[in-house]
């Protein structure tokens, strides 16, 4: 266990969010545990339940985030959609958090009664939790409270009294930053009191030796667990990786999708160094080149275009662009930009490719077959390296397809909806190759996750 990541994971749940912006990103945090307390989830059923929810609650933080990134596109006048993600997201993380904390819970309290560690034993239990939940209902309920004032309104009433809405919003949000601000530092020195004595103690070296001993040991396991890792971050990159443009801006920023590949690329690295090198140099340049491609569409829209326009965004742009110069070398900058983060694309899943045929030909077969020459393993490494190609020639096409888009998309708008497809179908076979690759190590090696 890494109880600094702990710490440093729990620190970002404990400002307040203002509607859905929040500063110190959830996501982030569930990272931190998740790396936190990756050793433990080798080991313990409860502890396994617990990454999961906190997968699944890093999922929902990105969600979120994402959100952030709607507001210099959506108008202000329909800025009650804010309340629809405030209040979906809100609800939802705080179920995911309470109960990863609770299933965290009964983890360190099975571990500790295995090790003999009754002192921690005795420091889990209500306290720990009781604490969490009220935290949790005061963040997300005053998350909440000041979106609801863009329901309320005067119109209608019989005296000449007028409420200012938006003061009363400021006032809300206000109060929420001081009374959460506050709790959230109670509740985190509650947490720094538990975890910072475990950082010295047996327990946590007694995890770490049966971690070594029941996991490590296993070399089949932890290949196999490593893909099923490997599986889940390209599931997440390939999601993002479809274009959703709204008004000229990609909903699904690619740079989640270069930071799942980078890590996916780095927990290859442990099995073929030798061949995942340039997966993960391609990959954070793509996080890169996709952050400021995307910025500096931001930039670009709300430098020239008003929601004050009749028109959509590619309306009114595909004219401006032609009429004045400036504009049409400031759009080959972001076609320059685009282009280049797409090659970087296509670099990284050939680079993948590479250590993908490596793993079809070490780690997938038939478990009731001794031979690797056998006719049925044969078949099932001829089958996966089929759906391999057919993923490579679906991102090639698609690589070139958002090429054309990112140049055209003023002018042709239809080709935004055949690029997405074009993604979408590549991400599904993709996915569904992964996914058999999976089927074929279990083939080999046999085992139950």
């Amino acid at each position: 266990m890494r109880i600094g990541c702990i710490l440093a994971g729990l620190l970002f749940f404990v400002n307040p969010n203002i509607l859905v912006v929040d500063i110190l990103p959830d996501f982030i945090g569930a990272i931190l545990l998740l790396y936190g307390l990756s050793h433990a989830g080798e080991i313990d059923e409860r502890m396994a339940r617990t990454r999961k929810t906190l997968y699944l609650l890093m999922y929902a933080g990105i969600g979120r985030f994402l959100c952030t990134f709607l507001i210099p596109i959506i108008d202000a006048k329909e800025y009650t959609w804010f309340l629809v993600f405030a209040f979906c997201f809100g609800l939802i993380e705080a179920y995911l958090f309470c109960r990863a904390m609770f299933s965290l819970d009964s983890g360190l309290t099975f571990l500790s009664l295995q090790s003999d560690q009754n002192e921690i034993y005795r420091s889990t239990g209500a306290g720990f939790l009781g604490m969490t939940v009220i935290f949790t209902v005061v963040k997300t309920a005053f998350a909440i409270l000041p979106t609801l004032t863009y329901l309320v309104t005067d119109y209608g009433t019989v005296t000449e009294m007028r409420t200012n809405w938006t003061f009363v919003m400021w006032m809300l949000m206000a109060i929420n930053v001081l009374l959460v601000t506050v709790y959230g530092i109670l509740w985190y020195v509650r947490m720094l009191k538990f975890w910072k004595p475990l950082k010295k103690s047996s327990f946590v070296a007694l995890i770490e030796q049966r971690y070594r001993d029941e996991y490590l040991a296993n070399r089949p396991l932890v290949v196999y667990r490593d893909l099923k890792r490997v599986v889940l971050l390209m599931g997440v990159a390939l999601i993002f990786a479809v274009p959703l443009r709204l008004d000229g801006m990609d909903v699904l920023h690619d740079a989640v999708t270069g930071v799942a590949i980078f890590y996916a690329a780095r927990i290859l690295g442990k099995l073929y160094p030798d061949a995942s090198g340039y997966t993960v140099l391609w990959s954070a340049l793509y996080a890169v080149i996709s952050t400021f491609e995307w910025g500096y569409m931001v930039w670009f829209r709300m430098e020239n275009y008003s929601h004050l326009y009749e028109e959509g965004f590619s309306e009114v742009m595909g004219f401006k662009v032609f009429d004045e110069v400036s504009l049409l070398t400031t759009f080959a900058v972001y076609c320059v930009m685009l282009a280049v983060k797409l090659l970087l694309l296509l670099l990284v899943i050939l680079s993948m490719r590479r250590v993908m045929l490596r793993m079809i030909a070490e780690h997938t077969g038939s478990i009731t077959e001794i031979h690797v020459s056998s006719e049925k393993t044969k078949a099932i490494r001829r089958d996966l390296r089929r759906w391999l190609l057919s993923a490579t020639l679906l991102c090639v096409a698609a690589v070139m397809m958002s090429v054309a888009t990112g140049f055209l998309f003023l002018w042709i708008p239809i080709l935004q909806t055949w690029d997405m497809v074009i993604w979408t179908v590549f991400g599904i076979v993709m996915y569904y190759f992964l996914n058999r690759l999976v089927a074929g190590m279990d083939d080999r090696y046999y085992h139950e996750d």
